[in-house]
């Protein structure tokens, strides 16, 4: 599969309001679940089984895509060898295999060394509640590489960080929890962080330099020039150096001022993904709550200089943006809602608000959680799904889940 999908890296080039994507390799129903109807005397109630997807992560290499899911396990999907056969589309797709969590799963991230032709590379870092953060074999889940403890040093409680990321080397990894950044050396298992910083602390001496905020750090992303940014859920961003060793550069916030109406002039509740652009000049920053993403120039005083509108991520479920190179610069990628994606080229290029240079509709029946590019640039990995409450409300179950991992070609 790897040759040929290196045969058609150039095949993503410019893309352009006329994508006609095509599915070629899919889960299926097989994760819909179904909707019981109870009956009693009293009442009849109906309940949903769906275990919905939450996140899609691409391997490095390529060669498989790591899922979060409902049920709080991870699952593995090592694509196809022959993914790219015409004749077999779609392709089903089926866990390689599955590693469960005691606990729920806060956050994860895949080691920046992924091979699938070296099993002692193909880890993928975990931080489950209640339990030390481990690095397990995403091909294995018998099998534990590491463990870290990172416990909170007056109530001796396991922290589950809300964010992780690793660095490029894999030789460290960040993680994010509330109030704190930490730093780990993946080759220290079975202990806690190499270096910590305290963004809100009690003593205001010990608070890092700009940043001071109590929040959640859902977001974490390092640039290709070393810069670590920190996003919270009260939408504040701090970018340290050094890929987190350093100290924290400068801090800002991403809530607006007011417009005319005394509306903000851009909607969200908190940070829920970064990303940078390849050269490091641009960070975008994506929200819960939120109908567009942020682009900040981090070369000219971090002034916003962009707004990607209609994004259609109102709720409070994570939903991912992404990027992709391409002959002309750059894609941002996002799902929504509607079960659309939406791309926008070349974000900070044009000032002011930038509306979809493209949307896809019909993607998927349910929001989208994850657009993720291949590493080459050949394929895009999306999954959809969210929490269905089913009561008495009849609309509502006429839209059956899509709780489902496609992979497409555009």
């Amino acid at each position: 599969m790897a040759s040929a999908l290196a045969e058609q890296e150039s095949a993503h080039s410019d893309a352009s309001p006329e994508l006609q994507p095509r599915c070629i390799a899919s889960t299926g129903t097989s994760f819909n679940g179904q909707v019981d109807t109870v009956s009693s005397e009293a009442e009849t109630t109906r309940k949903c089984k769906n275990n919905f997807f939450k996140e899609a992560q691409f391997s490095c290499d390529g060669t498989a895509v790591v899922t979060h899911n409902d049920d709080g396990g991870l699952r593995t999907f090592v694509l196809p060898q022959d993914l790219l056969d015409e004749s077999k589309h779609p392709h089903k797709l089926a866990p390689y295999s599955i590693l469960p969590s005691p606990t729920n799963v806060q956050s994860y991230a895949l080691y920046s060394g992924f091979s699938l032709q070296d099993m002692s590379t193909t880890l993928v870092l975990s931080a489950p509640v209640d339990q030390p953060l481990r690095l397990t074999n995403a091909l294995d889940s018998t099998f534990t590489h590491a463990k870290y403890p990172y416990i909170h040093t007056k109530t001796e409680a396991y922290i589950a960080p809300n964010s992780l990321t690793f660095h490029p080397d894999g030789s460290h990894f960040v993680a994010g929890a509330r109030g704190s950044v930490a730093i780990f050396d993946t080759s220290r298992a079975n202990e806690g962080p190499i270096a910590m910083h305290i963004t809100k602390p009690k003593d205001p001496k010990r608070a890092v330099t700009s940043m001071r905020d109590s929040g959640l750090i859902m977001a974490l992303s390092i640039s290709t020039d070393g810069f670590l940014a920190v996003g919270s859920s009260n939408r504040s961003v701090g970018i340290f150096s050094s890929s987190g060793h350093g100290g924290c550069q400068t801090a800002f916030s991403v809530a607006p001022g007011l417009n005319d109406s005394g509306a903000p002039t851009y909607s969200g509740s908190g940070v829920t993904s970064l990303t940078w652009t390849p050269d490091g000049n641009y960070l975008l920053v994506g929200e819960r709550q939120s109908d567009g993403i942020h682009v900040y120039d981090v070369r000219n005083q971090l002034r916003r200089v962009a707004w990607l509108a209609g994004r259609d991520a109102f709720t409070t479920q994570r939903l991912g943006i992404s990027t992709v190179p391409t002959l002309s610069g750059l894609e941002v990628w996002a799902g929504g809602m509607d079960g659309a994606l939406r791309m926008w080229q070349n974000p900070g290029k044009a000032e002011g608000t930038q509306e979809p240079d493209a949307v896809l509709s019909g993607m998927h029946g349910d929001a989208v959680a994850s657009a993720v590019w291949h590493p080459g640039g050949v394929v895009m990995a999306t999954c959809s799904g969210q929490r269905k409450f089913c009561g008495a409300d009849e609309d509502e179950m006429s839209t059956p889940p899509d709780s489902s991992l496609k992979i497409w070609s555009l």
